[in-house]
């Protein structure tokens, strides 16, 4: 992961796919690959070459002790020396931790040191050959010749090195010298335009991690450190009454809303009917700093008539809905987390007086009737 160093002393809440160990308990492999890393424990995977990409690579998909490792082209794009170093570990970690090795390769002395060789031409097998032994050694790897004076030819096999004299090459026309400058410029400026383009895709890398541990923050912020919920319901006669809302920062950090766009049903049956509601203030499109005070909201609206379902007799089932925006900043950009709550509550019919809600629920005569009940969500 790019955000994580190669070392194991990672946070688990940052790189939750890392391997741990278990105290004071090491594997072979892990040890055998340490010298390789000793000292980039502390690197990230862009400050490491591809060599060293790949010896990390190699170390973590073994340290489980998989029954089966696939590699594909494992040495297709390193130098002579890195290519033999990353087999030669490869090798080694597998043999230790007990693993099959299952390798595809288009590099015959690569390809040679395995135990059990299969060769594919047009999709099928031509050749299925077993091999002595497993080549530890890397004898027969190239840019490691078993005979002095001796060199690789291609793919294929050898070919003393003294077969031919070194060949004298005809001075170059000045039209050829303005050609090799051209082609060299043109290099240079392909170049230029690869070391950008890989520039922007770090920068590009960057931000992306950046965005997500900010819009990671604000969910926090939003699930674990806000509270949102029902203070208070007044009756101001006639059927209409007034509902105010709060919200409150439990965190440390800063917190900053949108909102809340709030709408208001009662149940009727299966559904639930929506009634108007008005807002006292315009606070659904206004920025709100939330602090460890109560921050409150409220609006109004006037019961509709009819019939309704009673869950609790003389009692009408209410939900609130409620959609805010939380950021961690007052100019947020991507760290915005949308939060919507649900608040249920029963609201006492005026229609009906205590002494009628005591009948009806056959509650004692000094039985207190609250003009509203809160609920939990369901």
């Amino acid at each position: 992961m790019p955000w994580c160093p190669l070392g194991p002393a990672i946070g688990i809440t940052s790189c939750l796919g890392t391997t741990l160990l278990t105290p004071g308990k090491f594997f072979a492999p892990r040890v055998s690959a340490r010298p390789f890393f000793q000292h980039r424990l502390d690197a990230y995977p862009g400050e490491l070459s591809g060599g060293q990409q790949r010896r990390a690579a190699l170390a973590r998909a073994l340290v489980n002790k998989p029954a089966l490792l696939l590699a594909d082209e494992p040495t297709n794009d390193l130098d002579g020396p890195a290519a033999a170093a990353i087999l030669d570990l490869m090798l080694q970690l597998a043999q230790e931790a007990g693993t099959t090795l299952l390798l595809v390769t288009h590099d015959l002395a690569v390809a040679n040191r395995m135990r059990r060789v299969v060769t594919l031409s047009a999709g099928k097998i031509t050749a299925d050959k077993q091999t002595a032994d497993l080549d530890l050694a890397g004898s027969g790897l190239a840019g490691s010749p078993s005979q002095p004076g001796v060199g690789p030819v291609g793919a294929f096999g050898y070919s003393p090195s003294s077969l031919s004299g070194p060949v004298e090459m005809a001075p170059a026309a000045g039209w050829m010298s303005w050609l090799g400058m051209m082609a060299g410029w043109l290099c240079l400026g392909a170049g230029g335009l690869f070391a950008l383009d890989q520039g922007v895709a770090l920068w590009q890398g960057h931000m992306l991690v950046e965005e997500t541990a900010k819009r990671r923050l604000s969910e926090t912020l939003a699930m674990e450190s806000l509270r949102a919920d029902i203070l208070e319901v007044l009756s101001l006669g006639e059927g209409k009454h007034r509902v105010t809302l709060f919200l409150e920062n439990y965190g440390q950090g800063k917190m900053f809303v949108l909102g809340p766009a709030l709408g208001l049903h009662y149940q009727m049956g299966r559904k639930w009917e929506p009634v108007p509601i008005q807002s006292v203030g315009e606070f659904a499109t206004e920025l709100h700093a939330i602090s460890n005070e109560k921050s409150r909201f409220s609006f109004e609206f006037t019961l509709p008539g009819g019939s309704y379902d009673e869950l609790m007799v003389g009692y009408l089932h209410m939900r609130i809905t409620g959609a805010m925006v939380v950021g961690s900043s007052p100019n947020p950009s991507s760290d915005l987390f949308e939060r919507t709550d649900d608040y249920y509550f029963y609201l006492k019919d005026p229609k009906n007086s205590d002494v009628r809600i005591r009948e009806l629920n056959r509650w004692g005569p000094a039985s207190v009737i609250p003009p509203w009940i809160a609920m939990p969500s369901h």
